[in-house]
């Protein structure tokens, strides 16, 4: 039997021994494993997404925006808030984990958002409505259907121009509603956001109408902010301006039929006639008050006239002794008389005219139409009279100064502090 030689060459190289660690050598340090709280990303990444919960949380409860936009929101601070705590792990750029949540939430939102312009919100109106014509305007009339006793309206996402925008509902009694004088109930400048809110939500908007007591309500009960706009500045009203439409009637001189439309029972074509004489100026201002002059009763004719007047003064202030030289007096005390009117819209309207009008005449006008007007009149009545100031010598003054402190224990709150507040400018 051979035999074996053991330290024979078989293929195989044995290992090298390990080495041995010198005594001066540390070894390899293992990566903190040890969240880092206060790491400038973190703590942005956590400031920032508490903000947006807050936000969004903010917006929900308050019904600034629509509820699925405020949802969004909340959840893009949620996941900023995730990202931030993701960004401790130990991991390189991890400035790239709050970057990346964050550009996924606001494509996100970008998304919802274009999607939400395409969405329809329903309206639906109930309450004293039966036998009425309702309208709703926003830059154009949304479409609408009359189910006896509600009204349906749908608007358009992407026809919402934003919270800035303001609405319209123009309310048409019927004949048997009790006042043939007050056959017409305008809700002017509805705040966008009151529309706003709910687009996108999938629901329904409900609202009802208090027509006994001139009020819009909402699903709680709570009136729903409206009318005469009062703001001078471009977002006053709707489509409200020197539009070319407006000027080829002026060319044309197709006063009277604008003054007959201002009696339509079509809320768009009675708007429409309004600025149409707003836009044609002091070229209008006599046809209007001898038109109203001829049916003094009439209040949508009143009241257009008030508003074709007020338009178009906010605007050209300048020209206020220009048309006031056009004014008799039987003008301005059916003027007066609307200011001191019980209807909230012409009395607001006829009162800011008369303001920015500014004409001595009207402060015996009012001081005899005062003793019989509400207090709501009242209080009208002496802003009209606080825009004359300016114009009255010392004797006028002294004398209005006199009538003033004699009515100011007769009337409310509001109206006694601006009382005092024209006594100091008579003081002056």
């Amino acid at each position: 039997m051979a035999a074996v030689d053991d330290s024979s060459d078989t293929g195989a190289t044995p290992p090298p021994p390990a080495a041995e660690p010198k005594a001066d050598e540390k070894p390899l340090a293992m990566p903190d494993q040890q969240p880092r709280w206060a790491d400038p990303v973190f703590r942005f990444g956590l400031g920032a997404g508490f903000a947006l919960l807050a936000v969004g949380i903010a917006c929900y409860a308050t019904s600034l925006i629509a509820s699925t936009v405020s949802i969004l929101i909340i959840c893009s601070g949620l996941g900023i808030i995730l990202g931030a705590f993701g960004s401790t792990a130990v991991i390189n750029y991890k400035g790239f984990v709050i970057a990346g949540v964050a550009a996924i939430s606001v494509a996100l939102l970008f998304v919802v958002s274009n999607e939400m312009r395409e969405s329809l919100l329903r309206i639906e109106i109930d309450g004293e409505v039966s036998g009425a014509r309702l309208e709703l305007h926003g830059d154009n009339p949304f479409p609408g259907a009359d189910h006896g006793r509600r009204f349906e309206f749908y608007v358009l996402g992407r026809s919402v121009a934003g919270d800035r925008q303001r609405f319209a509902l123009y309310v048409t009694l019927p004949e048997d509603a009790g006042n043939a004088e007050r056959r017409t109930i305008e809700f002017e400048c509805i705040p966008g956001t009151a529309i706003l809110s709910q687009i996108g939500s999938g629901g329904t908007l409900h609202w009802s109408l208090d027509a006994k007591n001139g009020l819009l309500k909402n699903v709680e009960g709570r009136s729903i902010p409206s009318g005469p706009c009062v703001d001078a500045g471009g977002d006053r009203r709707m489509n409200v301006g020197l539009d070319l439409i407006g000027s080829a009637h002026a060319q044309d001189g197709n006063i009277p039929q604008l003054l007959a439309d201002l009696d339509s029972d079509s809320a768009t074509i009675r708007r429409d006639a309004r600025d149409k004489l707003a836009a044609m100026g002091q070229a209008a201002v006599v046809p209007m008050m001898e038109h109203w002059e001829a049916q003094p009763d009439n209040y949508r004719v009143a009241l257009g006239i008030s508003v074709a007047l007020t338009e178009f003064l906010r605007n050209h202030k300048r020209d206020r002794k220009a048309v006031s030289a056009l004014l008799t007096e039987a003008h301005l005390r059916l003027l007066a008389a609307a200011a001191g009117d019980a209807d909230r819209s012409l009395r607001i309207y006829a009162s800011e005219f008369l303001y920015d009008l500014g004409d001595k005449r009207v402060v015996p006008i009012a001081t005899a139409l005062f003793p019989r007007a509400s207090d709501d009149g009242r209080y009208q009545l002496i802003f009209v009279i606080s825009g004359a100031v300016p114009e009255l010598d010392a004797g006028e003054r002294q004398a209005l100064e006199g009538t003033l402190e004699g009515w100011q224990g007769t009337v409310g709150q509001d109206t006694s502090t601006l009382i005092s507040d024209v006594l100091a400018d008579l003081a002056r």
